[in-house]
């Protein structure tokens, strides 16, 4: 998983580094279905819609793609009562079904995954982690429909910031927002 995180954010900045000079080139179209954001992808040769999500696992395929590309799919190993007491947050993440050795390609880059999540859906589709861009700047532009991306050198973040952003502890998005024009609180995306 980390070595495609890795890859993917090195072609981004590679990929967006080398357009910047033409603002179509450094963009890619997703679609809006009932609130959510999905790019094509391909997945051991099919192509297939992934759903942009906010959370930590990297990239997964629903039940229905696993089944429809005839990934074996390996279940988790039962974790003690007593381990769980002591790591719940581990063992959640530790319980999730996987497939091993599968190639995808996501903006046009190639990579043979080690192995992806399996979430309980039946629709043929993937789940992509926002956590994917966390290396570079994305530019969503709703009324064409692009998502454009663009490495963090070629603005300044500083200037630019209309939202204090930090992450929890567990690394998930957290924004600050103002309730009422009084009350600052903030709110995690996980």
């Amino acid at each position: 998983m980390r070595s495609f995180r890795l890859f993917l954010a090195v072609s981004l900045v590679i990929w967006s580094s080398n357009s910047l000079a033409a603002a179509d080139e450094n963009c890619r179209p997703f679609e809006v279905n009932n609130g959510r954001i999905s790019i094509p992808v391909n997945i051991a040769g099919t192509e297939t819609r992934a759903i942009i999500n906010s959370g930590l696992q990297t990239l997964g395929v629903s039940t229905a793609l696993a089944e429809l590309l005839g990934l074996e799919v390996i279940e988790p190993e039962p974790v003690s009562a007593q381990r769980a007491r002591y790591l719940p947050q581990l063992t959640q993440l530790g319980q999730l079904s996987r497939v091993e050795n599968v190639p995808v390609s996501v903006f046009g880059q190639d990579v043979q995954m080690d192995q992806l999540y399996v979430f309980d859906q039946d629709l043929p589709v993937a789940n992509l982690s926002v956590m994917m861009f966390q290396d570079v700047v994305i530019q969503m532009d709703y009324p064409q429909s692009r998502m454009c991306v663009l490495p963090p050198t070629s603005i300044n973040l500083e200037d630019a910031a209309n939202i204090s952003m930090r992450s929890t502890l567990l690394g998930a998005p957290a924004i600050e927002v103002i309730f009422n024009g009084s009350e600052y609180v903030w709110l995690d995306f996980q």
